[in-house]
C-alpha cells in the first residue's frame, strides 16, 4: 500500500500557497492605495474649487484664497484676484487677464515664436554664450520676462532694455525666495529696484493705483512660466525619455509654431500641447494650492489647508507605472483626469488653462531647442549635482535655488 509523502506535498504546495497569499494581499494593497489616491484627489479638488468651504459667495472664496497669499501683498504689493478680497478688484483683474489671453489670436503665435527668438537671443548676448557656459536658470528668467512683454502689454524686444530686464527677473527671483523666510526680512530696497526697473520697461502703465501696477500680472504670467519652460526643455531635451517621446520631439520641433496657428489643433498642434501638459504635470510650478477655512468660534484663526498638486500629478495608481518618467503621450485627445491640476480646478481655473499656457510654454521650448540643441546634437547640461548629473532618469529638483548651479556649454567630445 503506498503512503502519502506528506513533507514532499508541503515542500511543493507551501510555495505555491505563500506566493498566492503574497499576491492576494498585494493585490488588496494596491487596490486600496488607489482608492486612498481617488480620495486624496477628490479632496485636493474640493480644496482648489472652493467646495470644501461649502455653500459660499465669491466674497468667501476671495477671502479663503487671499489669507494664504498675504505674503505677496507684503513683499510684493500685489493687489489682484489672488491676494484681494474686494471683488471689483478681483473682476477688474480677472477682466484684464481675459482681454491678453483673447488678444493672442492663433495668427499672433507666429509673432510670439519671432518675439521669443529674439528675446533669447539678446539674453545669450549678454551671458556670452557659447563663449562661456550658460548659467541656465539666469538665462531662463530675463528670457520668459521678455517674451511675456509681448502678450502682456504689446513690448517687442527691440524696446526692451535688457539691463532692466534681468534687474525685474532678479529682484522678483530674489524677493520670492526671501520671502519664505521667518520672519521676512527687509524687503524695501528690493521692492524700490524693482518698481523703477519697471518704470523704465512700461512708462505708459506709471502712474499707477495698486490694482493697476503691472506687478500684478506679471507674477501669475511670467513667474511660473520661466521654471516650467525650463523644465520641460531639459526633460525632452537632456534626460532619459522613450524611442516614442524623442520621435515625437523632433516632429514639435519641426512644426511649432505653425500647427498651433489656426483655430483648431491639427495632430501636430495636439501632440505639441501635450508636450506642455507633461512639462506642468511632471513638474507643476505650483505644487500646492492653499485655501483659508473660515473659523467656527469667534476669535479663532482661519485653518489653513492644502491640494497637494505634485502628488497628485505622481500618483501611479493614476497616471501608471512610469509616473515619474516624462511621456506626453500619456496625455490624448480626452479630457486629462481629474488629478490634473496645474491651473486648479472646476469653475476657478486660471483663465490661461486652455490653450494660452501651453502655446506660450512649448514656443519657448522650441525656441531654446532651436538656439541651444539637445543632447544628442552635443549640447551638454551639467546640473553640478551627482545624482542628476549621473541617472538620466532622476527628477530634477523644482526650488528656485536647486536650479542656480544649472548650466550649459557646447559640447567637445568629451
Amino acid at each position: 500500500m503506498n503512503t502519502i509523502n506528506y513533507r514532499s506535498i508541503a515542500i511543493f504546495i507551501i510555495p505555491l500557497l505563500t506566493g498566492a497569499v503574497s499576491t492576494y494581499f498585494i493585490r488588496v494593497w494596491a487596490r486600496n492605495r488607489a482608492w486612498d489616491d481617488f480620495d486624496n484627489v477628490q479632496m485636493f479638488e474640493k480644496i482648489a474649487d472652493f467646495r470644501i468651504l461649502g455653500g459660499t459667495d465669491l466674497a468667501d472664496r476671495l477671502r479663503a484664497r487671499a489669507i494664504p497669499n498675504q505674503r505677496l501683498v507684503t513683499t510684493f504689493d500685489i493687489h489682484s484676484s489672488f491676494t484681494t478680497m474686494d471683488e471689483a478688484v478681483h473682476r477688474h483683474f480677472l477682466g484684464e487677464s481675459i482681454s491678453v489671453i483673447h488678444e493672442m489670436r492663433p495668427p499672433r503665435w507666429f509673432t510670439f515664436s519671432t518675439v521669443a527668438d529674439e528675446a533669447l537671443n539678446q539674453v545669450l548676448t549678454h551671458f556670452e554664450y557659447p563663449q562661456r557656459p550658460l548659467p541656465l536658470a539666469k538665462m531662463a528668467r530675463p528670457f520668459a520676462f521678455i517674451t511675456m512683454l509681448y502678450p502682456l502689454f504689446g513690448v517687442m524686444p527691440a524696446n526692451v532694455n535688457l539691463d532692466d530686464a534681468i534687474q525685474v527677473s532678479e529682484e522678483i527671483n530674489y524677493i520670492w525666495v526671501e520671502s519664505k523666510r521667518e520672519p521676512i526680512p527687509d524687503l524695501r530696497e528690493n521692492k524700490e529696484r524693482l518698481q523703477d526697473a519697471l518704470r523704465r520697461l512700461l512708462p505708459d502703465k506709471y502712474p499707477c493705483t495698486a490694482e493697476e501696477n503691472p506687478i500684478n500680472i506679471i507674477m501669475p504670467a511670467y513667474e511660473t512660466m520661466w521654471r516650467v519652460v525650463l523644465h520641460t526643455f531639459l526633460a525632452a531635451g537632456f534626460r532619459e525619455v522613450d524611442q516614442e517621446t524623442e520621435q515625437q520631439f523632433r516632429e514639435v520641433i519641426e512644426n511649432v509654431p505653425e500647427c498651433l496657428t489656426s483655430n483648431s489643433l491639427n495632430d501636430a498642434g495636439i501632440m505639441a500641447i501635450n508636450f506642455a501638459k507633461e512639462g506642468l504635470r511632471l513638474y507643476p510650478p505650483t505644487q500646492r494650492i492653499n485655501r483659508a477655512i473660515p473659523p467656527q468660534q469667534p476669535n479663532q484663526q482661519p485653518t489653513q489647508v492644502s491640494a497637494n498638486i505634485q502628488e497628485a500629478h505622481r500618483y501611479t495608481s493614476i497616471w501608471g507605472a512610469d509616473v515619474l518618467s516624462f511621456r506626453p503621450s500619456r496625455f490624448g485627445p480626452e479630457k486629462p483626469p481629474s488629478a490634473y491640476m496645474p491651473f486648479g480646478a472646476g469653475r476657478h481655473r486660471c483663465p490661461s488653462a486652455k490653450d494660452f499656457a501651453y502655446k506660450a510654454i512649448i514656443i519657448q521650448v522650441v525656441a531654446l531647442v532651436r538656439r541651444l540643441g539637445i543632447r544628442d546634437g552635443g549640447a551638454k547640461v551639467r546640473f553640478n549635482d551627482p545624482v542628476l548629473d549621473n541617472d538620466g532618469r532622476a527628477l530634477m529638483p523644482m526650488g528656485r535655488m536647486d536650479m542656480e548651479g544649472w548650466t550649459m556649454e557646447v559640447g567637445r567630445g568629451d
